[in-house]
């Protein structure tokens, strides 16, 4: 998360938010490039955080409310991987 807000701000600001929002989505996918299926899903879930990321106006809520996210998404695969 620190790493694609700081693509996303460093992005924002070189290129704008057009170029910003494709770029951190592509990087993070490429976080979780240890298995093609997951790629794919952390491609669409880095626009989804990068979306999330340029809404609120202050870096802090920026930060808060992806963070809060990405790990709700996290919770809930966990949760959904021990019940089925």
């Amino acid at each position: 998360i620190f790493m694609q807000c700081a693509v996303v701000e460093s992005f924002k600001v070189k290129a704008g938010i057009k170029w910003s929002v494709p770029v951190s989505a592509i990087i993070f996918g490429l976080f979780h490039l240890y298995n093609p299926f997951y790629f794919i899903f952390g491609v669409l879930a880095g626009f989804v955080l990068a979306f999330i990321y340029i809404i609120p106006e202050k870096l802090w809520q920026r930060f808060l409310i992806t963070y809060a996210t990405h790990l709700l998404y996290n919770l809930t695969l966990v949760v959904l991987a021990i019940a089925g």
